[in-house]
């Protein structure tokens, strides 16, 4: 499995972590961009997404506030975990 990191609205702070599967075309990780609406990556590529894990915190001392397991291939959740 490879793992992805976006960063939020905080210029150094981690916001967000997605978590891809290992079929992952490597090749278009710098397209992927993330929703803050849909508090997931951009549709296009929520194939092969399978969790979002949304941190807090200032930058150095994020934690994670949630995460979200998905279906993979869909935007079916399974699990949300706070």
């Amino acid at each position: 499995m490879s793992a992805l990191q976006v960063l939020s609205q905080a210029p150094d702070a981690l916001g967000y972590t997605a978590n891809f599967s290992n079929n992952f075309d490597l090749s278009a990780v710098a397209s992927v961009a993330f929703d803050p609406t849909a508090v997931d990556v951009q549709a296009a590529f929520d194939t092969e997404r399978q969790s979002i894990t949304v941190m807090t915190g200032e930058q150095g001392d994020e934690i994670a506030d949630y995460t979200k397991n998905l279906k993979k291939g869909s935007t079916d959740l399974k699990i949300r975990l706070r």
